[in-house]
C-alpha cells in the first residue's frame, strides 16, 4: 500500500524557507458500535501509541477501560488524559485496505482544533513493514506477521 505524503503550508523560516511542510498520513476507517467514520492519521514513527481523539470513541460507542485511565505527553511535554479502548481499524488504500481489532488510546484534547489521530507503534505500526521515501515523498505500508485479525 502506498500513500502519498500530505502538503501544508508553514510560516517560511530559516530552516524551512519556502514554507511548506510534507508529512507521511493515511486514511484510516475507525469502526465502533454505532457506526464508523474516516480520519486522516499522521504516520509517527515517534510514537509510542496509536491515539485517537475521545470524541471519536464517543460518537462511535466504542467502550472506554476508564479503570486505565492515564496521563501522556508528546514532543511539547504537554500532558494529556488518555483512556484506553479496543476498536477495529483499517487503513485504507485507493486500490486495497488492511483491517485489525487492536488496543489504542483515546486522547482527551484540551480543545477541539488540536485533535488529531496518531497511528503510533503499540496498536498499529507494530503491525507493518514501512518505508518512508523522502525523494519521492511517498510512505509504503505492507502487513507483517503480528497483524491480528479483524
Amino acid at each position: 500500500m502506498k500513500f502519498r505524503y500530505a502538503t501544508y503550508l508553514c510560516e517560511p523560516s530559516a530552516a524551512n524557507p519556502d514554507g511548506v511542510i510534507v508529512r507521511p498520513k493515511v486514511l484510516l476507517n475507525i469502526v465502533g458500535p454505532l457506526g464508523d467514520l474516516f480520519d486522516l492519521a499522521l504516520v509517527d514513527t515517534g510514537a509510542d501509541h496509536t491515539t485517537l481523539p475521545i470524541s471519536i470513541a464517543e460518537e462511535l460507542g466504542i467502550p472506554l477501560i476508564t479503570e486505565h485511565t492515564t496521563q501522556s505527553s508528546g514532543f511539547s511535554g504537554e500532558e494529556i488524559e488518555t483512556v484506553p479502548g479496543e476498536v477495529e481499524l483499517a487503513i485504507v488504500a485507493p486500490d486495497s485496505e488492511v483491517r485489525w481489532r487492536t488496543h489504542v488510546y483515546f486522547a482527551r484534547f484540551p480543545d477541539e482544533s488540536k485533535e488529531g489521530c496518531i497511528l503510533g507503534h503499540v496498536g498499529g505500526l507494530q503491525f507493518f513493514s514501512a518505508h518512508f521515501d523522502g525523494e519521492r515523498q511517498e510512505l509504503t505500508l505492507a502487513p507483517n506477521s503480528k497483524l491480528p485479525t479483524a
